[in-house]
């Protein structure tokens, strides 16, 4: 994920950066959306470590039931 926002494939409003306890919502990645796709959580504190969170969903050709 932090690879896809760097290169612009996630804008800003769809990647929510927290560092407190709380509930989010991700809307999957495989489709186009304007709300969050990615949670970016910080892992601890007084560091620079992050966790990436995304929501994926089994779409497409090579998606086997």
């Amino acid at each position: 994920m932090p690879h896809k926002a760097a290169i612009g494939w996630l804008t800003g409003s769809q990647v929510v950066t927290t560092e407190t306890t709380g509930s989010h919502s991700a809307l999957p990645v495989e489709t186009a959306a304007s709300g969050t796709q990615a949670l970016k959580i910080q892992r601890g504190t007084g560091n620079d470590a992050w966790l990436w969170v995304e929501y994926r969903q089994p779409t497409g050709l090579f998606h086997n039931s």
